[in-house]
């Protein structure tokens, strides 16, 4: 995702007239966001991040994991990024906790070219045309 900012200030709305915003704008970096939705539950938790490499994605999953303590197996949609996999666990944590961490979701990959079923996918495309 890219961070931007607007070159010129906002003219603010007034009577009679909209704000105006120009459509330059300073790029400042790039950030990356974890999701996860639970949609039965109308939930969602974003962990943002500098980098999306395996370290990061490993951080993430082990959050997801603390926030359901006494679920057995919980369901986990994924793109097919390289990151989103074992090993990046058990680089993170070690071969015994990462794979224990691993064990604890059922891993559902979508297809390459099946974003639109991803609804973690969804919401950051919702953010990231704000």
């Amino acid at each position: 995702m890219q961070l931007l900012d607007s070159k010129r200030a906002i003219l603010p709305m007034h009577a009679g007239a909209v704000a105006r915003r120009d459509y330059e704008y300073v790029r400042c970096g790039t950030a990356n966001l974890f999701c996860a939705v639970e949609p039965r539950a109308g939930r969602h938790f974003v962990k943002a991040t500098r980098s999306r490499k395996a370290a990061d994605f490993a951080e993430a999953v082990r959050d997801l994991a603390h926030r359901y303590p006494k679920a057995r197996k919980i369901h986990l949609v994924l793109d097919n990024l390289n990151v989103h996999t074992r090993f990046s666990l058990t680089r993170r944590f070690g071969w015994k906790q990462g794979l224990r961490l691993w064990n604890r979701f059922c891993v559902h990959y979508t297809p390459v070219h099946g974003s639109w079923l991803n609804q973690a996918e969804i919401e950051v495309s919702l953010v990231s045309r704000q």
